[in-house]
């Protein structure tokens, strides 16, 4: 059930655990008004396996009925695209991870987070003996059966270059057990297989998620081949979501303006994002990210929510904005 995945780079992986993000994050949240509705016409799969047809429909505020048409004729090509990819179809019949697989503690100091880092680190781990598969049950009470990784390739994902033996590295892996961790996937929270590390430079745990990414699918979309729309704002991840609403975090370049949050619902996925107005002249590189809410039409009821520029599926907001 897998497809094609990209995965965020190790920095931005590590930032949420090793201090305070360096981004400008907005106050309170925004949402969407009573304001004329754009309809957004597009060819929506009338399942997760593409049989049917339907239209999406669209929502935001203010009467900007020009922005609501650049959305919606965006967020009909990324479905297009993903359903030709075959994404909501795995969605909506595999077991796909809404989290990050490594899952980082905190350092005992720099020396050993900048190696997190940057990827380096010494493995001396110890020969492990473990099951080849482990059988995880799924809310509505079926099982999955999944292959699992050996505890040298998982730590190969947290340190994947790890220090030759004359090296001098503040980070080790020196001891591993297989257990389990709650973690968040389309299926909801489930205890999933993991391998725990302990060693040197480390202040707790570190948790690498025991099912290859090739056996569990992911949360990023294939390269959709689309062009940077400065007129569109990225959604980041997940906030509240309720049967009539949906929350989400939205990025912004510091210096755009009149951010309208908007969504497109299909049968088979959500699209969500902004409209925004971007600067006439020079601006600095800074992101603003802020909370916003818009009005569903049905309860998501397993849709994949994507973000409008990458397709990415969104992921649950790690912490509160403006935290570490």
């Amino acid at each position: 059930m897998t497809h094609a995945t990209t995965r965020p780079s190790r920095r931005t992986a590590l930032l949420a655990g090793l201090g305070p993000l360096v981004l400008l994050a907005a106050c309170g949240s925004q949402h969407a008004g009573s304001g004329t509705a754009a309809s957004a016409a597009g060819s929506g799969a009338g399942s997760g396996a593409g049989t049917g047809a339907g239209n999406g429909t669209g929502s935001g505020t203010g009467t900007d009925s020009a922005g609501a048409a650049r959305f919606a004729d965006r967020a009909a090509t990324v479905a297009q695209k993903l359903r030709a990819a075959g994404v909501p179809a795995a969605y909506s019949t595999g077991l796909v991870l809404l989290g990050e697989r490594v899952t980082w503690p905190g350092f005992t100091d720099d020396l050993a987070k900048q190696g997190a880092m940057d990827g380096r680190g010494v493995l001396t781990l110890p020969t492990v003996t473990m099951p080849k598969t482990q059988r995880v049950t799924l809310p509505d009470g079926t099982t999955a059966t999944l292959p699992l990784q050996t505890a040298a390739a998982a730590a190969g994902e947290a340190i994947p270059q790890p220090c030759g033996a004359t090296e001098r590295c503040s980070l080790s892996l020196d001891h591993a057990s297989l257990t389990t961790r709650p973690m968040v996937t389309n299926r909801g929270t489930l205890d999933l297989p993991a391998w725990k590390f302990t060693g040197g430079g480390l202040d707790g745990a570190l948790y690498v998620v025991a099912v290859a990414a090739a056996d569990l699918g992911g949360v990023s979309a294939p390269d959709l081949g689309l062009p940077h729309d400065t007129r569109l704002a990225p959604a980041q991840s997940l906030g509240a979501v309720t049967d009539t609403s949906l929350g989400f975090v939205v990025g912004t370049g510091s210096c755009d303006t009149d951010l309208v949050p908007r969504v497109v619902e299909y049968a088979d996925l959500v699209v969500v994002g902004g409209s925004i107005q971007p600067p006439s002249g020079a601006c600095d590189a800074a992101m603003r990210l802020q909370s916003v809410t818009v009005p569903l039409t049905a309860p998501l009821r397993g849709r994949p929510v994507v973000d409008i520029l990458s397709g990415t599926i969104l992921l649950p907001t790690p912490h509160p904005l403006g935290t570490s």
